[in-house]
């Protein structure tokens, strides 16, 4: 008992020399069971001193022996199956896939008639649960985060009947969850097993460590700042910035300093080293330096173009509130394209601008087979075919003479479940012209789960959707109202989201992911990095976020007047996006970053 305490507070030396002992004197008793249980906790603290060729010995050897007794008993069986399942995780953490895996089936199977509640006198209390328990661990240890959060998610803490165990279901699924990337799942378990038993997460290095690191990196999640405050707050109700080490034990004890900045003092900041012996400077000393420690970098297929093609133009129409950005004919929108696939990028995102007399209250042009939007999709994929990703933009504000996204009640106010059946009928011309991805960016109620079964519908299964989840009502759209020739009177607060909101975000995002997307996008970008940093965190599918033509036309103005440093500015502004979480930037800038950077 005492190694398996100085083993959950990292004190592996002491550890070791107290299971030495332990072991020693059980195998004088003549008990095999009583020296299985001394030899799994040795092999324990070998694991955790990184020897497991070692462990793996020992507790195979103590098998071993009790399987030479027959298993004729629940607890020679109940021995047996714990030292496979201890065995199965010393080899998971090893990487040994395949020894981990039959081990763990093996020890089911020598579980399997053992009670569900194992008896209170029992040396080795494991049963059919506790197997599923070792399952979880195993899972993890081998890096599938998704098979260990499966598994966990089919016990419930009431089938284990010590206090240790039932924590034990919470921190591993802890750890699988925040594995998998999902603060607010790891913080709700961390919660769950604190409540349990404090000591398993208070006092354990692993368990600090994410909690320390949901602290500092996911501070407004729900319930981080309890669980900081109850597991690292020190006497003073400070919590200090410094890290506990998971696998070999809590370190050297950290330095208490006094920091000044600018004159004042912070008091409380731990740290393991400083001035002079610590200069952060020296990774910044030359560019090479500074490239080789970047943590985020940009690259061609992260980037999305955003592509405006006018019907009835003769050639490029400037877009005076977008320098450097035109409403494109059909052949200079494929020439575009064709630029883009060169550049490397993944995709380009196209808008349809229609004539004006062709505007109707119904937004008519954007579903006829041969408007526009579906005559430019059907030219560009004929240019690129498969080598860009060719993606239209599924809404109808750039299609009503009234220039809304929806289609319109008889008091003025925008239909969701009329507009919905618009955006079906959109959704499947899009698809018949050749999109690969369709972005309903209407924000109406409903529209990912009616688009995705209007694709399926029609055969389109393999369309995807990238939903527009996260649409704020933004001022910083004003260019691209010039872009799209809306014709909008009005604003459309009462669909789009309102910018003093977070926790609304979160609730679309789950409802667009139970209804069917494929993708998610945040939008406008710049302003809401908060909001986009909280989507990454929260899913495991693709995000996107759109820098939207007031951010382009911002940065172009200022570095016309020569007020800032064009390039520098584009490159910093994306890299910014990228390092919140955007796996792909929808950006005007797209093709001459991209060419950049290769």
């Amino acid at each position: 008992m005492a190694a398996q305490v100085l083993v959950k507070i990292g004190r592996y030396d002491q550890a070791r020399l107290t299971a030495d002992r332990a072991s020693l004197y059980a195998d004088l008793s003549g008990s095999p069971l009583t020296s299985a249980a001394a030899a799994r906790e040795l092999s324990i603290v070998l694991r955790h001193q990184e020897q497991p060729e070692a462990a793996q010995r020992l507790v195979i050897s103590a098998a071993s022996k009790i399987e030479a007794t027959g298993l004729n008993t629940h607890p020679q069986a109940a021995a047996y199956a714990q030292m496979l399942c201890t065995t199965a995780y010393t080899a998971a953490r090893a990487g040994d896939q395949d020894q981990a895996r039959t081990m763990i089936d093996e020890a089911a199977r020598a579980a399997r008639g053992l009670p569900a509640v194992a008896p209170a006198d029992r040396l080795f209390s494991i049963t059919p649960a506790s197997v599923r328990l070792y399952e979880v661990g195993v899972h993890w240890a081998l890096g599938d985060a998704g098979a260990a959060i499966r598994a966990g998610q089919q016990l419930h803490q009431d089938q284990f009947s010590t206090a240790e165990r039932k924590a034990r279901l919470h921190t591993d699924m802890a750890r699988a969850w925040w594995q998998w990337g999902k603060p607010e799942q790891t913080a709700q378990s961390l919660l769950n097993a604190f409540r349990v038993t404090p000591a398993e997460v208070r006092d354990r290095p692993s368990m600090r460590t994410i909690v320390r690191e949901l602290h500092r990196r996911h501070p407004h999640v729900s319930g981080v700042r309890e669980l900081s405050r109850a597991v690292l707050a020190d006497q003073d109700g400070n919590i200090p910035l410094g890290v506990d080490n998971d696998r070999r034990g809590p370190g050297p004890t950290p330095r208490r300093q006094r920091c000044i900045c600018d004159g004042r003092s912070v008091e409380g900041m731990t740290t393991y080293g400083s001035f002079p012996g610590t200069r952060p400077r020296r990774l910044r000393t030359t560019p090479a330096m500074r490239r080789m420690v970047a943590e985020t970098r940009l690259h061609p297929a992260d980037f999305i173009l955003p592509a405006f093609v006018r019907e009835g133009a003769s050639e490029p129409v400037p877009i005076a509130a977008m320098p450097g950005v035109v409403q494109h004919t059909r052949d200079s929108l494929k020439k575009a394209a064709l630029e883009a696939v060169e550049a490397g990028i993944s995709g380009i995102m196209l808008f349809g601008v229609p004539e004006e007399a062709k505007k109707d209250a119904l937004g008519t042009a954007g579903t006829d087979p041969d408007g526009i939007l579906q005559v430019a999709l059907r030219d560009v994929r004929a240019e690129v075919g498969d080598d860009l990703l060719v993606m239209s933009d599924l809404c109808l504000d750039e299609f009503t003479d009234h220039g809304h996204c929806g289609v319109l009640d008889d008091e003025g106010r925008v239909d969701n479940d009329a507009t919905l059946e618009r955006y079906a009928e959109m959704a499947q011309v899009q698809a018949d012209a050749g999109a690969h991805v369709v972005g309903p960016s209407g924000m109406m109620d409903g529209q990912i789960g009616v688009v995705r079964e209007a694709l399926d519908q029609i055969g389109r299964e393999d369309v995807a959707i990238l939903a527009y989840t996260a649409k704020y009502a933004s001022s910083f759209y004003g260019p691209f109202r010039e872009a799209v020739g809306s014709s909008l009177k009005g604003d459309r607060k009462t669909y789009q989201q309102d910018g003093a909101n977070i926790r609304e975000s979160m609730r679309e995002l789950a409802l667009d992911l139970e209804e069917g997307a494929d993708m998610v996008m945040v939008k406008p970008a710049g302003p809401y990095l908060d909001i986009l940093a909280r989507v990454s965190d929260a899913v495991d599918v693709p995000v996107a976020a759109y820098q939207i033509s007031g951010e382009y036309s911002m940065i172009e103005a200022a570095a016309e007047k020569g007020w800032i440093d064009r390039d520098g500015a584009i490159m910093e502004s994306l890299l910014g996006i990228k390092r919140a979480g955007a796996r792909n930037i929808l950006t005007y800038w797209a093709t001459e970053v991209a060419q950049k950077l290769r």
